[in-house]
């Protein structure tokens, strides 16, 4: 009854309502140019060298970085329905607000990602590399979040209870997010120094992710 009360008062906050309707109505919109984008992602994900060729194709390279920001807007909404970042410094706010609050939380972590990069960068990595670097964690954020989408119907269908849902999302942001600091990782390692890649991981990944978490916990 709990699950059941939490799930009307999210569905019945208006913000909520216009943000999905959006989301659902922008994703069917693009759902054409998807089909031609999962080749390349499913590709980009099982070799490393997938990465750069990918950049390589503008137009696809293009589509993929349009899906991933479209993609902010459904990955944020099930992050706020199922609690799944509940900081304290938001609960002040009113139900209305704590989506956009979400988003805004998002869109900072990618400016850390961007900061990150441009200071930890090795100075002799070219500037093609250091773009497909960046963005190979685009290419995992939309499988990710689509897989997400699928598993948050898929357990609504068979009225499966919120925490375990809430762990079910959990584990599969855990896979997703070492999987692509991995495929980083082996990208790089062909272009510089084992101590380079990690101290640039260290920058674009792990850093935001631990301000990220450290914001939860204080």
């Amino acid at each position: 009854l709990s699950d059941v009360a939490q799930a009307f008062d999210w569905s019945s906050v208006l913000t909520n309502r216009i943000l999905v309707t959006a989301s659902v109505f922008i994703l069917l919109l693009m759902l054409g140019d998807l089909f031609k984008l999962m080749p390349a992602l499913f590709y980009s994900v099982g070799r490393s060298r997938g990465i750069a060729s990918l950049e390589y194709n503008i137009s696809i390279s293009r589509m993929r970085d349009r899906f991933a920001a479209l993609c902010i807007l459904p990955f944020c909404l099930i992050v706020d329905r199922f609690s799944l970042y509940d900081p304290a410094f938001l609960a002040p706010l009113a139900p209305e607000w704590k989506t956009p609050a979400t988003i805004g939380v998002m869109v900072a972590y990618l400016c850390l990602r961007l900061v990150g990069s441009a200071i930890f960068c090795p100075r002799h990595l070219g500037r093609d590399a250091v773009v497909s670097a960046r963005k190979c964690a685009y290419t995992f954020f939309i499988l990710l979040c689509f897989l997400m989408i699928l598993s948050t119907a898929l357990l609504s269908v068979f009225s499966v209870p919120e925490h375990t849902v809430r762990i079910v999302l959990y584990s599969e942001i855990a896979l997703f997010f070492p999987c692509s600091m991995v495929r980083t990782a082996q990208f790089l390692s062909g272009q510089c120094s084992n101590l380079a890649t990690f101290l640039y991981l260290c920058g674009l990944e792990l850093l935001p992710a631990a301000l990220l978490l450290l914001s939860t916990l204080i």
